[in-house]
């Protein structure tokens, strides 16, 4: 057994093989006690040290004060760098440098709520006008169909292939994938949108049901559930951007995804919610 105990892999102190992952769990000791300015572990004799880096849990570093957000995405990375298992530590070097640029300030600035829903709002209001003047052409009356399979289009395609869309890239923002890429899958993209904008896709199909069918329970639902739909979209944001570190939304999580400023936007701007 070869290493410094205060820093070593419960692998490693088995005398088992190692790989880069016990050097990613000795890293994530190091960065632990250069943050909290203590070790993580300690202990009257070696065994006893060995063993609590085995057995027991890591103490979360202090979070408190000012850079809470900081310390909390910090806190989560240096987590899975001294996990207990090494396949479930990050897999490599280049995983961990994804990992610890996406929670940095000096190079990622997650979007806050507000700036998130004006993008949203700008492209709306592009897919409404796209959709109605097709449905112009067309001779169609009710658009809704058209707005829905339009959008699903536009947002899908915008963050596979581009990994943003108009109104996001007029605000400098992009949605990246927090796995390495630097745009979501395209599969991802789906379930991001499904997740995102379920709700008032459910709310189209129950209205077409109700102008279908009648009754005053079912226009009651259908009347409601706009404001549900859109109350699930903002009060999302808000509750991202006030208690994740990152600002990721259920549907950034879903999808493997954060969004955030691109490099070189202008430095006052993600410090709002």
């Amino acid at each position: 057994m070869v290493g410094t105990p205060l820093y070593m892999a419960p692998e490693q102190a088995a005398g088992r093989v190692v790989d880069a992952r016990a050097d990613i769990y000795a890293l994530g000791a190091t960065l632990h006690h250069l943050v909290s300015g203590r070790p993580p572990f300690d202990g009257a004799s070696m065994d006893e040290l060995l063993s609590r880096h085995r057995d027991e849990p890591r103490p979360r570093l202090d979070v408190g004060g000012g850079r809470r957000r900081t310390l909390s995405a910090v806190d989560a990375v240096v987590a899975r760098m001294m996990a207990k298992r090494p396949e479930d530590r990050f897999a490599d070097y280049d995983a961990l440098i994804a990992e610890l640029e996406r929670v940095s300030p000096a190079r990622t600035r997650p979007a806050g709520a507000v700036v998130r829903a004006i993008a949203a709002v700008i492209d709306f209001i592009l897919v409404g006008i796209v959709a109605s003047l097709i449905a112009l052409v067309l001779g169609v009356d009710d658009n809704t169909p058209l707005v829905i399979a339009l959008g699903a289009l536009y947002v899908v395609v915008g963050l596979a292939r581009f990994g943003t869309t108009v109104g996001r890239a007029l605000l400098e923002l992009e949605v990246v994938s927090v796995a390495g890429r630097r745009h979501p899958s395209w599969g991802r993209a789906v379930l991001r949108f499904a997740v995102e904008y379920g709700p008032m896709m459910a709310t189209v199909i129950v209205q077409g049901i109700r102008d279908v069918v009648g009754g005053w329970p079912l226009g009651l639902v259908a009347g409601v559930m706009p404001i549900l739909a859109v109350s699930w979209g903002l009060g999302e944001m808000l509750r991202a951007a006030w208690r994740s570190p990152d600002k990721r939304t259920l549907w950034d999580r879903a999808g493997g995804t954060m969004v955030r400023y691109r490099r070189g936007a202008p430095s006052g701007w993600g410090t709002a919610p």
